[in-house]
C-alpha cells in the first residue's frame, strides 16, 4: 500500500493522468529483497512501521497548521490614548449589487470578485466597467456572511458578492487614518460580536459598532501610532504565514521505500 501510494505521488496520478487498468499495468514498484534475491518480509514490515510513524507525525502537523492559521491574536493598542468611534463615522458603507456565481461565469474578466472566505482569495473574476456594477479600490471590506467578521484591505480594483461588503474611508479622514491599522482593529471588534450565518454582519450593525483609534493628547487621531501598532500585527501575520508554508513543505514529504 505504501509503495503504491509513493509511486502514485511520483507519477502524479490525478484527473489528467488516470490510474486506469491500462496505465497501472505498466507501473513498477520497488520491493525489498534479501541477499538471495527473495522478497524480504521483515524489511517490508520495518518500512511499514516507519511509514505509520511518519503518517502519525503528519497528522499532528496538519492539526498544528490548522491551529496556527486559525489562531486569533488579541488586539491591543497598548498604553496609549484612544477614542472609541463608530465605524460608520469614519467609513462609508455603500450598498452593492451582490454578484451571483452565474453572473461571474458569464462575464468573466480580470477584476477579482471577493466573497466570504477567510483568506483574501477571489471567488472569480469579471470584466471591468460592467453596467450597474460597483467597483472599489484601495479600501477595506468585511465578510458579512461565510467566514463572518474577517476584514481585508483590497488595494487593487475589485468588486464583491453579497457575502463581502466594502468600507471606503471618508475623504476627510485620509490623512488621519491608517487602513492597515483599521483592518486589524475592525476585524477584532467584529469577531468579538459572535456573528455567524444566523447573525450576519450587515452594514447597519457594523456601522454602529465602535472601534478604538489611537489619539494624541489633544484628542486628534494619531496616524503615526496607528502605523506603529499595525506594523506589529503585520509582523505576526508574516510569522504565521511563514510557519504555515514550512509545515506545508513537511506535509508534502514522502518516505521512500528502501
Amino acid at each position: 500500500m505504501y509503495a503504491l501510494r509513493l509511486k502514485s505521488s511520483l507519477l502524479g496520478f490525478d484527473r489528467g493522468l488516470r490510474s486506469s487498468l491500462k496505465n497501472m499495468r505498466t507501473v513498477t514498484i520497488e520491493l525489498p529483497v534479501d541477499k538471495k534475491g527473495d522478497f524480504d518480509r521483515e524489511a517490508q514490515e520495518q518500512i511499514v512501521q516507519r511509514n505509520r510513524a511518519f503518517s502519525s507525525i503528519k497528522e499532528q502537523v496538519t492539526l498544528l497548521k490548522g491551529e496556527i492559521e486559525n489562531a486569533r491574536v488579541v488586539f491591543d493598542v497598548g498604553d496609549t490614548h484612544n477614542k472609541e468611534t463608530p465605524i460608520g463615522e469614519i467609513f462609508s458603507l455603500p450598498s452593492i449589487k451582490g454578484l451571483t456565481k452565474r453572473f461571474i461565469e458569464t462575464h468573466s474578466g480580470d477584476i477579482p470578485v471577493y466573497g466570504g472566505k477567510q483568506e483574501e482569495i477571489p471567488i472569480g473574476y469579471v470584466k471591468d466597467n460592467l453596467k450597474n456594477i460597483k467597483y472599489f479600490e484601495n479600501c477595506l471590506a468585511w465578510n458579512r456572511e461565510g467566514s463572518v467578521g474577517y476584514v481585508f484591505w483590497h488595494k487593487s480594483k475589485f468588486t464583491t458578492n453579497d457575502h463581502h461588503r466594502p468600507a471606503a474611508l471618508k475623504p476627510e479622514y485620509k490623512d488621519q487614518i491608517d487602513l492597515s491599522y483599521m483592518r486589524y482593529a475592525i476585524q477584532d471588534v467584529l469577531l468579538k460580536q459572535g456573528f455567524r450565518w444566523s447573525k450576519t454582519a450587515g452594514k447597519e450593525k457594523v456601522g454602529k459598532i465602535n472601534v478604538k483609534v489611537p489619539t494624541t493628547p489633544k484628542g486628534e487621531f494619531d496616524i503615526l501610532k496607528q502605523k506603529e501598532i499595525a506594523h506589529r500585527y503585520e509582523k505576526i501575520d508574516q510569522i504565521k504565514r511563514d510557519l504555515s508554508e514550512k509545515l506545508d513543505t513537511l506535509l508534502k514529504c514522502n518516505i521512500s521505500v528502501e
